[in-house]
């Protein structure tokens, strides 16, 4: 399911396919939902910019240091990235 995949966009504006993936497993009230990436993870720091960047193995809770690590979208045509992933938690 891709938002940019509907015949009209007039009730549609989520921004990221993360958001819109995280509102349709809460309409079906699904046990879990997973988001898929091309990145291992959430890093402490963009680990394209940040050759030390670490991966964060756990989160239990979303705090401004992790807000702040998840970044701007990871690419040019990309809305989400890790930033819409912890929003949707």
């Amino acid at each position: 399911m891709n938002e940019n995949d509907t015949i009209t966009i007039d009730r549609l504006n989520f921004g990221d396919n993360d958001t819109l993936s995280a509102k349709v497993a809460g309409l079906v009230d699904a046990d879990k939902l997973i988001i898929l990436s091309d990145i291992e993870g959430l890093y402490n720091s963009d680990p394209r910019k940040n050759k030390n960047a670490t991966l964060v193995e756990r989160v239990t809770e979303i705090t401004q240091e992790i807000e702040a690590a998840a970044g701007d979208p990871g690419s040019a045509v990309g809305t989400g990235g890790m930033k819409s992933k912890i929003k949707c938690l």
